[in-house]
């Protein structure tokens, strides 16, 4: 309840039909300091229509200016912040369900026009909502003259912000210059055609929300190229925009172009720089956000002694004696191996590493060495992952590339009599 025409509007409307839904009203009201005296009498105001009313009424007295520059915003985001913040203390102490904002039909206009000029989304042009989740605009559909006429007619008293009227803001200017320049000049109607207008861009939304659902093309937080690669164009970006949005990230309409273009490369693995935190990676069939310089190697190798666990990146890896493997029933699992304990030049540990430079190995079943490289690669493992892969080495020597493959020269048979068995499980 800011005092002014709309919010008092609100109310009466409201009041008239609380009875007939069972509703208990509250006023919420902030003063956020800017107009000094005139500021202080919209309070006054909001708290003797609340007196004479019998409405239990809020008030928060906040330095928005002091606010914005603290957080380094503009004065308008920080009264919105403000504003939301201190609704939602109101919501929680009354135990209430909705918060009820006095939006109307001409401040739809407005918004639409101010997007517009300013450059935005489809989904932006969509203006205001007239409900999103708990928060309503009962009266987006009513025009700011129907209701100065309801208010002046019922001879009911509201206050008059007079910077409302003071061309210097592009949301005033709109109001007061270029809506009643298009209505005189070109067509009366015009707020009207606005109105429509977003009603059809609004329906638009609704059928593309509906018929394009982001978790059908997402696992784990990685969009799969090969369900979207002979998508249109604009389904293409919808779902990159959608992605983004999930993730916070902000974007305009050059970032999203050149995305559009960072898609259609040819294969292998490319990335492209969104912001200052994130690089969107397109990597075989996949595309995912990396942060940029966000992790730092904590461990790059640990020491696994026989009979112990130990942690290494999302692993559990474990070693362990098979003092008889005559009647051992094994495990057949990519995650589990048997080797045989005198083949091993260190039988009291091993050590468990991401890969390196250099790395080579001898694939069982395969003669000669193989670059780990060429390997991980041509076994189309993603690079984001590479990393995270346990290379066990017993005297630095790599015997098994974990849960991958494993190497000659390891493995039981018929002559072995004693093992270890090394697993992996992943940590929780």
């Amino acid at each position: 309840m800011s005092g002014g025409p709309d919010s008092v509007f609100l109310y009466y409307f409201l009041k008239e039909i609380k009875e007939k839904y069972n509703l208990q009203l509250y006023f919420a009201h902030i003063n956020h300091m800017l107009r000094s005296e005139d500021s202080d009498n919209d309070s006054e105001f909001v708290k003797k229509l609340g007196k004479d009313e019998g409405i239990e009424t809020f008030i928060l007295k906040k330095n928005i200016e002091l606010v914005a520059k603290e957080k380094k915003i503009s004065i308008e985001e920080a009264g919105r912040l403000i504003r939301y913040s201190f609704f939602e203390e109101v919501k929680s102490k009354v135990n209430g369900t909705k918060i009820a904002l006095a939006h109307n039909l001409d401040d739809n206009v407005e918004t639409f026009l101010f997007r517009l000029m300013r450059g935005t989304k489809l989904d932006g042009l969509c203006s205001i909502q007239e409900k999103r989740e708990y928060v309503i605009r009962p009266i987006m559909s009513v025009y700011k003259k129907d209701i100065l006429n309801y208010l002046n007619k019922n001879s009911y008293r509201y206050q008059i912000d007079r910077t409302n009227n003071e061309n210097i803001y592009t949301r005033n200017k709109i109001r007061l210059d270029l809506i009643p320049y298009i209505e005189k000049n070109y067509n009366i109607n015009f707020k009207e055609k606005i109105v429509n207008l977003i009603e059809e861009i609004n329906q638009t939304e609704e059928f593309i929300s509906e018929n394009i659902n982001i978790k059908d093309y997402i696992f784990e937080n990685r969009i799969n190229y090969l369900k979207i690669k002979n998508k249109s164009k604009y389904i293409k970006l919808r779902l990159i925009k959608d992605y983004l949005k999930q993730n916070n990230i902000n974007y305009n309409h050059n970032k999203i172009s050149d995305i559009y273009n960072f898609l259609n490369l040819e294969n292998g693995t490319k990335d492209l720089r969104i912001d200052k935190k994130y690089l969107l990676v397109k990597e075989y069939n996949e595309i995912y956000l990396k942060k940029i310089n966000n992790y730092k190697e904590i461990e790059q190798s640990v020491i696994l002694k026989i009979g112990e666990k130990k942690t290494f990146k999302k692993y559990v890896v474990s070693a362990e004696i098979i003092e008889d493997i005559s009647n051992l029933k094994l495990i057949k699992d990519k995650n589990v191996i048997y080797l045989d304990y005198n083949k091993l030049s260190n039988k009291l540990e091993f050590k468990v590493r991401k890969r390196q430079n250099g790395d080579v190995f001898n694939p069982k079943g395969l003669i000669g060495r193989k670059k780990l490289k060429d390997y991980l690669i041509n076994s189309k493992i993603p690079k984001y992952e590479r990393d995270n892969i346990p290379i066990i080495t017993n005297n630095d020597d790599i015997i098994w590339i974990g849960g991958l493959r494993e190497v000659e020269g390891y493995s039981i048979n018929e002559h072995t009599k004693k093992a270890v068995l090394l697993q992996l499980k992943k940590s929780d």
